[in-house]
């Protein structure tokens, strides 16, 4: 039997975590190199790091 993720909003606030992540190593690695002018640290960095995927919230403090 064959599951398929299917786009629910959860699926895709799943993706945006991900991709988040991502973006938190790419920034990293661009820092460590000092290739990053703008890596004063980032303020998202490791803020949705080790979350379980029942316990997303999205924070609302956050910019938008």
């Amino acid at each position: 039997m064959a599951y398929y993720f299917l786009p629910t909003p959860h699926f895709k606030k799943t993706l945006k975590r991900l991709d988040r992540q991502a973006q938190n190593k790419a920034y990293d690695r661009l820092a460590e190199l000092g290739e990053n002018p703008h890596a004063q640290g980032n303020p998202l960095r490791g803020q949705f790091e080790g979350i379980k995927l029942e316990d997303w919230r999205v924070p609302r403090n956050l910019p938008r």
